[in-house]
């Protein structure tokens, strides 16, 4: 079939299906053959109910999609090539890898065009991995960052982890379960903090970005950083290759430990890492041995004091024995002494005592008389002065008083000139709103209720209008 125009301005016309169906047979002309194709699953589409899959196949260039198709899976093509796929990556297809297929071009009328997937190779993709890998790491080792962080200096008993993991991962788990059984056992103390992220895929990177960067502005909280998660193929760590995420854990201000799974081919994460294990619990072993350690140091070192602090114990109760008998006899001989002395010391001075006291009473004596003297001579110049006073005191008080009495009674006439009653039987008002006195217009608007007190009654009244005083 031959879509021309026909002559003569006449319309030869087709149906769609017969379009459909001339461009199949074309292609299927073109297309005999199959083609192995290098692609990357943007998505999966695996039905499990059907067991049928249809992968969303795309190119990128510079981070742009330049091609674009879809792919079929039939469900015995896709079990086959999943068994095979698992036991070389060690994981099953997914989204967002980049795979070398077989397939055949197809195009069916209702369906459109697609390609027909025969087979993948698995050792492509892990082959793109390891290139990528290997760019990484020459990246690192050009900027000197591979042993960036094991240079840092880790306490010597570190208990402040900052874990990065999954909550519901078994790895994170296992290590939560080591630590708890020290704590108990051991008597082990630890604090940890779990920051969640994502620990597989391309959501992987940004996610553990993200916590780092957490854990960076609260970096004086802790010890250590502790990434770690379940096993998983080369595929599922295909993250901690990435060059961003390995440039942050080698750069990171506190020791990276990394558990991240059971691959026997350490990522790049894991290379410029303080401390890389296996498994998440060869992290917590590491961490627990120290202290295990130190307090079997502390036991150790317990029981040479106790037996160094007996063994000096007994040598000062001896001493003390021995400095208790002397000073017994010493004393005694003092005590002997000094009762001597005493003895006769007191004779000394009772009878130097008797001599004095004989002395100072013949001085009191003669200064009683003279005290007698001034007394009685001071005494009556003070009645004197007490009698004249009194005088002056009874004069001015006088006085006073009756100026006083003067002013207080212009007082009470003021006050009573003053009362409101007074002022209110003078002509005056009081005009109040809500019981508080008006003092100025502006204090009252318009549709206010007003009351009026005057000396006899009271008044309502509600305003109309107002002028203010400079009106």
């Amino acid at each position: 079939m031959h879509l021309l125009s026909m002559p003569d301005n006449s319309k030869h016309i087709f149906s769609l299906y017969q379009v459909c169906k001339d461009i199949e047979k074309t292609l299927d002309k073109r297309y005999k053959y199959g083609y192995w194709i290098k692609a990357e699953i943007n998505k999966l589409n695996h039905y499990t109910r059907s067991g049928h899959c249809y992968p969303e196949l795309v190119e990128k260039r510079s981070n742009r999609i330049v091609a674009q198709i879809r792919a079929v899976i039939w469900k015995t093509d896709f079990e086959r090539i999943e068994k095979k796929f698992k036991a070389v990556a060690g994981e099953p297809l997914k989204d967002d890898i980049k795979i070398l297929l077989f397939a055949y071009v197809d195009y069916h009328p209702q369906y459109g065009l697609s390609l027909k997937i025969r087979d993948i190779d698995p050792n492509y993709t892990v082959g793109d991995l390891m290139q990528a890998k290997q760019k990484c790491l020459e990246k690192l080792k050009a900027a000197s960052l591979m042993d960036r962080n094991k240079e840092l200096r880790l306490p010597v008993l570190p208990q402040r982890i900052a874990i990065i993991s999954v909550e519901t991962s078994k790895g994170y788990a296992d290590f939560i379960n080591i630590l708890e059984h020290a704590e108990k056992e051991q008597n082990i103390g630890f604090f940890r903090f779990l920051f969640p992220a994502i620990l597989q895929g391309d959501r992987a990177i940004r996610s553990i970005l993200r916590q780092l960067n957490r854990i960076k502005k609260l970096q004086h909280h802790f010890d250590l950083v502790a990434i770690i998660r379940g096993g998983g193929g080369e595929v599922g760590l295909s993250c901690f290759n990435d060059h961003q995420l390995a440039k942050s854990i080698a750069t990171f201000p506190l020791p990276v430990f990394t558990g991240i799974g059971h691959s026997t081919n350490r990522t790049v994460a894991e290379m410029v890492s303080y401390y890389n294990a296996i498994t998440p619990t060869k992290i917590a072993e590491y961490l627990i041995a120290p202290l295990k350690e130190q307090k079997l140091d502390l036991v150790e070192l317990q029981e040479k004091v106790f037996n160094s602090s007996q063994y000096q114990l007994n040598e000062q109760m001896q001493q003390l024995y021995h400095l208790k008998k002397w000073m017994h006899n010493h004393s005694k001989n003092q005590l002997r002494k000094q009762t001597n002395q005493q003895e006769q010391l007191l004779q000394k001075v009772h009878v130097h005592s008797m001599f004095r006291i004989k002395n100072e009473g013949h001085h009191l004596e003669h200064s009683r008389h003279q005290l007698g003297y001034q007394t009685s001579k001071l005494t009556a110049k003070a009645s004197d002065l007490v009698r004249e006073q009194k005088m002056l005191l009874r004069k001015y008080t006088g006085r006073s008083l009756e100026k006083d009495q003067e002013e207080l009674e212009n007082f009470r006439k003021a006050v009573r000139y003053l009362h409101p009653d007074q002022v209110l039987k003078r002509g005056y008002s009081i005009t109040r709103m809500n019981g508080r006195s008006i003092k100025h217009s502006s204090e009252v608007k318009p549709g206010d209720q007003l009351e009026t007190v005057l000396f006899e009654g009271k008044l309502k009244s509600t305003v109309n209008k107002k002028n203010n005083k400079d009106e």
